[in-house]
């Protein structure tokens, strides 16, 4: 929160806008804020006010989308639970089925992510078939040589 209390009020989104139930948004956009240290802002189609989120919001986004790059949460559907915290009332960011997901003990992550390590791999296979493909190319001859005589030595 800001040290100017009208700010929080106004522009902030705080527990007590939630009247006390859970809400389910899509982010917007995402912003960042701060001086010293950024701090990611959501911002949410058709509320007026934006949520600045803490260390363990942000955590809590990436593990209720999947994902952790800032530009992937938007057009994303999260559940905005107001809950008692350590430091105070504070708001809960989980994924709109997330009850569900942890009752069936499946991970809550984007489909893509699971593709994630193939799209590496195709690259480094490509890279190395065309890297045969050249090296093919330039030694060849050498090559079909060196294969007729180990052929003749086995006969």
């Amino acid at each position: 929160m800001t040290r100017a209390p009208v700010v929080d009020q106004r522009y902030r989104l705080r527990p007590e806008d939630l009247g006390g139930r859970s809400l389910t948004a899509t982010v917007s956009n995402v912003t960042l804020q701060g001086l010293e240290q950024m701090q990611p802002v959501l911002h949410f189609t058709r509320i007026d006010k934006r949520l600045p989120l803490d260390d363990e919001q942000c955590d809590a986004m990436a593990r209720s989308t999947g994902q952790a790059i800032l530009e992937a949460w938007i057009g994303r559907r999260i559940t905005l639970t107001p809950e008692a915290g350590g430091d105070g009332p504070t708001i809960r960011i989980t994924a709109p089925d997330a009850a569900a997901t942890e009752s069936a003990g499946l991970p809550a992550v984007r489909a893509e992510a699971r593709w994630s390590w193939r799209q590496p791999l195709l690259l480094i296979l490509l890279l190395a078939l065309a890297y045969f493909a050249v090296y093919l190319l330039d030694n060849g001859a050498q090559l079909w040589l060196d294969i007729q005589q180990l052929l003749t030595a086995i006969e």
